[in-house]
Parts: structure tokens; sequence; C-alpha cells
């Protein structure tokens, strides 16, 4: 009786526990850059825009690159940090609205692995906790966690519509579609990935009924989403015009229609990419097993009457494709797919659990991801790289040296105790212009005039040195420098690899983002010549 009480106990503690260390992973070294808010791009996009702003006098964030939403929670969830806590750096400084931003991407990332917990209990209760223990430790969502990004949001939102659907099967009534509404307006305000999202409640707002009871749906549907959106981005439409340029612009980039520095790293790459993407993002056994619980989700809505999970899951293999046969291939894009590929892989694990070797299966699975969670997590245990090595150069270069960077690469040393970075000179070379004799002559020079110079991370080498019909000669630079033999010798190395005990995980192959914030390889060398 005492050992069958117990396998209870574990049956029902065990998961939870494993839950609550998942969601707690969220919250670890929010502040991994050393307080600066100067490492990540996008970050610091939102926290300018979010400055800017003031709620008593001016609204207005001044860019378009996102939708309002994220600025204006930010701005609210910094006032009231700075309340709470009497701290006023947190609500007008870079680092503490930075900090304030992790804090409620964590939150987000959180409240959305229990959104993932009650859309999978919907089939089941067992599959319901092995998809949020999978979400839980998904690599992507713990790394995004850690950023003030849009994507926490967007993927909080796609899975609050995804179980406000589920739960209104069969009945696409007044009050799912205006609460379907809501929150299509809510995702929309976050970033325009979102409308990407409007065939599927739209489809259900349109499914069944008379006509004038369809067309009432859809109308209400389309103002409430529409109200909602101007309420949390009044400037989407108050500087339409610039808001339309910018929305060309970012479709261009998407396509390859025009490329940029940050997007060069896509130029060779294909649909294929997108495992890469999902390995990396959510481990073999997810992708695999998430994948093939997907196409079981969805394969009926073929055949079937429209059902939310099997729409929901048709859609994140949509989505998935969209996203593979886009030009611009950033891993945080595949953020949103997870909902569905944990359900859809809680399914499969599921099925394996009724067969005793398949239980054996299942469990490895399980334990496989938590692994790849928890390896990942490692690196926030750790000074950043770009934080070790700035403490270095403050430490072994003198005052007054040359200190050359990369320009699209992340200059460092990085403010730091009291000392600043402009004790150094820093000059920079654009190493992304195309190869010309000119640049050669320019990279020559540039090169005599440093006494060290720092690459931050394989950011602007590893696409130089997979492009080389763009970069030839630029290619033949950075092959003998890493060589040592282009007059430089490396001083210092700084990295931190996803590591579980004696396993490191080298995640050079992944797209560059997985990799350049957080955990960088930062290399310093000294002229020899």
């Amino acid at each position: 009786m005492i050992k069958h009480g117990a396998v209870r106990i574990l049956r029902v503690t065990g998961p939870a526990a494993l839950l609550t260390v998942g969601i707690a992973l969220r919250f670890i070294n929010l502040n991994w850059d050393g307080g600066t808010g100067l490492i990540h791009s996008d970050e610091r996009l939102i926290t300018d825009a979010t400055l800017r702003i003031s709620f008593s006098d001016n609204l207005n964030p001044g860019f378009q690159d996102y939708n309002g939403l994220p600025v204006y929670t930010l701005k609210g969830a910094s006032v009231i940090a700075s309340s709470l806590t009497g701290n006023p750096g947190l609500k007008n400084s870079v680092s503490g609205i930075t900090l304030t931003g992790r804090l409620v991407s964590a939150i987000l990332s959180a409240f959305t692995v229990l959104i993932i917990y009650l859309i999978g209990k919907g089939i089941s209760p067992d599959i319901g906790i092995t998809a949020a223990i999978l979400a839980a430790f998904s690599p992507i969502a713990l790394q995004l966690a850690h950023f003030h990004t849009t994507d926490t949001y967007l993927t909080f939102f796609a899975a609050l519509l995804f179980l406000f659907l589920i739960r209104g099967t069969g009945k696409p009534g007044l009050g799912v579609t205006v609460t379907t509404a809501v929150i299509s307006g809510l995702a929309i305000g976050v970033k325009n990935t979102a409308y990407l999202l409007l065939p599927l409640p739209a489809a259900f707002t349109l499914y069944s009924g008379r006509i004038a009871q369809r067309i009432v749906r859809i109308t209400v549907f389309g103002l409430v989403a529409i109200a909602v959106f101007f309420i949390v981005s009044p400037y989407t439409f108050l500087n339409f015009g610039e808001y339309a340029s910018t929305y060309r612009y970012l479709t261009r980039m998407a396509i390859g229609r025009e490329i940029y520095g940050w997007t060069l790293q896509f130029k060779n790459s294909g649909p294929l990419m997108i495992i890469s993407n999902l390995l990396f993002a959510y481990g073999p056994v997810m992708m695999i097993a998430g994948t093939a619980g997907l196409v079981k989700l969805g394969w009926p809505l073929l055949r079937t009457r429209l059902k939310p999970v099997q729409a929901a899951s048709a859609w994140t293999v949509a989505f998935t494709l969209f996203l593979a046969f886009a030009y611009v291939k950033f891993i945080r894009y595949v953020l949103p797919v997870m909902p569905m590929l944990s359900v859809g892989a809680a399914i499969v694990i599921s099925k394996l659990s009724k067969h005793r070797a398949g239980r054996y299966a299942g469990y490895a699975a399980i334990i496989s991801t938590i692994a790849w969670g928890l390896s990942f997590s490692a690196v926030y245990l750790k000074p950043n790289p770009l934080v070790s090595a700035s403490g270095y150069i403050y430490k072994n270069i003198p005052a007054g040296s040359s200190v050359c960077t990369e320009r699209n690469n992340t200059a460092i040393p990085l403010p730091q105790g009291g000392s600043t970075p402009d004790v150094y000179r820093q000059p920079s070379f654009d190493f992304y212009a195309p190869d010309s004799p000119a640049k050669s002559t320019g990279l020559t020079r540039w090169l005599g005039s440093c006494d060290y110079f720092v690459i931050t991370s394989r950011r602007v080498y590893g696409t130089v040195l997979n492009l080389p019909e763009t970069f030839p000669e630029t290619g033949k630079f950075y092959r003998s420098l890493l060589s040592g033999s282009a007059g430089f010798v490396r001083i210092a190395e700084f990295e931190s690899y996803p590591k579980l005990g004696p396993l490191i995980i080298n995640d050079d192959a992944s797209e560059e983002t997985f990799a350049v914030f957080d955990h960088p390889k930062v290399m310093i060398f000294r002229r020899n010549f």
C-alpha cells in the first residue's frame, strides 16, 4: 500500500517538479550581459523607443519596425518596477529598462507554457503535462525568455488564440468571435508577422450559420481586431505612411529583394535550413516527434469537418513551410510553432507509452529534451564571453591603445565597473563591403593602425567564409588571421558553449543569432608586425 501510494505521489509531483524547474530556468540571470543592455540589437531598438515615450505627453515611439504593444508594455512595466523598488533606473536607463523587459519576456514565456498545458489537457491530462514539460525545456524558449524581443509576445498570443478556438469548438458564436478578435488585435499590435495568424480565427468565424450570421460575425471580428490594434499601437495608424514604408522595407528584406549585412548569412541558404533551426531550437527528438504529431493531428482536416486542434496543427505546418521558403530565416522565428509542436510531440510520446518498449522510448524523448534545455541554460550560469573579454581588455591592454573591431559586430570593451571604452581608440572596418582593390588597400591601411583586433562573435567571419564567391579576398584574410599568419597573434579567447556535465554541445553550425548575443566566441589578437 505504501509502495503504491509513493508511486502515485511520484507520478503527480515528478512532472510538477520538472515543470517548475523548466519555468524557473527562464528567470536565471536575466542580467546576463553584465547590466549594460547594449548587446542585443533588437532589445536596444525597443528600449530606445521606450525611453522616447511618456504616457503623459508623448506616445510616439518613433519607429515602425515593430508595432506599439511591446513598447507600451515595457514602459508600463518599467514604471511599475521603478515604483515598487524605488529604483528610478528601472524606468529611465538603458540597463534598467532592458532588465525589466527581460522579466516581462520571461513571465510571458512562463504563461505560454501553462497555456500549452491547457491545450494538451483538452486531449488528455498526460498529453497536457508532457507538452508543457517539452515546451518548458525548449532551448529557443529559454533563450528568448532572456531577451526582450517580440517573439515571446507573439507566441503567447498565438498559444492563447489556439486555446480559445479549441475551447470554442463547434460554437463560433459572438463571444468566441469577440475574444479571438481581441487576441488577434493584440498579436498584430506586437509585429506584422501576426497577420499570418488571421486566417485561423477568420475561418472559424465564417465556418457555420446563415450567411447573415457569418457576415455579422466577420464584421464584428474585423472591427474589434482593428480597434484593439489601434488602442495598443495608435501610431501605426497616425503615422500610416511611415508604417507602410517600413512594412515594404521589411517585406523586401524578408524575401531577399534587399540584402543587408545582418541578412547576408542567408544568401546561399535554402528551405532545408529550417531543419537546422528546428534542430537547435528544440532538439532532434522533439523536432521529429513533434513533426510526426503535427501531421497526425492535421491530416484528418483534409477529409473531415473543421476542428480547431486540427486547424491549429495545419496552421503550424503551413507557418513552418512559410519560414522555410522565406529568405530571412532567423532562428527566433520558429518560436510560434512551439505550442502545437509540443502538443504533437506529446501525442506521439503518449502513443509510444502504450507499449512497454515504447514507454522507455518516450521517457528517453522527454529526458533528451530536458537535457538539451538544461545544457543550454548553463550559458546563463557563467559570465557572458563579451563581459569576460571586456574585463580582460581593461586589465591587460594599456589605455590609449587602438582596439579595432568589425563594424557589423558588437564592439567591446563594454562599460564595466566604472571603466568605459573611451579610454581606447576603436576604429572599425566594414568587412561586408564588396571586395575590391580599394577595399583591400583600405583593409591593409586599417590593420596597420590596429594595436589589437577583437572579433566578438562568428557573425562576420562566419558569413564571409561561407560566401567565397562574394568575398574571395576578405575570406583569405580571415583564414590567414585564424591560422596565425596575418601578422596578428591570438592572445585570448572566451567561449561559453551549452554544457551539461562533461557533455559540451558545439552549436557553431546554428543560425548565427542563436549564439552571437548570449554565448559568442570572442577572440582577441595583438598586432605582431
